[in-house]
């Protein structure tokens, strides 16, 4: 029998998707994701919700990303999760609290 971290190792799933692979119903799905705690990253809202699945790099599963201002002076901008699969990552935008999907690093960090 599948887990439910087996299918999202396998990247981003809807509820229909997961209860659907794994056999189960909406409620006991979301029961596995309550007991998953911190490592599942729900986004979305409503029929647009997905699942997905944080991947620890170096014993952390998530990094801050800085902004420097034009006097040098770094700030906070966002949260970046690394995800199952490999090389998919989630950034949290520290105003508005948004994720948003990327298949890789986000365009802005590919001049690291």
């Amino acid at each position: 029998m599948l887990t439910v971290e087996q299918v999202l190792r396998h990247g981003p799933a809807t509820a229909r998707q997961l209860t659907e692979a794994l056999g189960i119903s909406q409620p006991t799905l979301s029961r596995r994701i309550r007991e998953l705690a911190g490592a599942v990253l729900i986004l979305g809202k409503g029929k647009a919700t997905r699942y997905v699945l944080r991947r620890g790099i170096g014993g952390e599963r998530q990094f801050p990303l800085y902004r420097v201002d034009e006097r040098g002076k770094a700030h906070l901008f966002a949260t970046l999760c690394p995800l199952y699969p490999a090389d998919n990552c989630a950034v949290c935008d520290e105003r508005s609290g948004e994720w948003q999907l990327y298949d890789g690093l986000p365009w802005y960090l590919n001049d690291l």
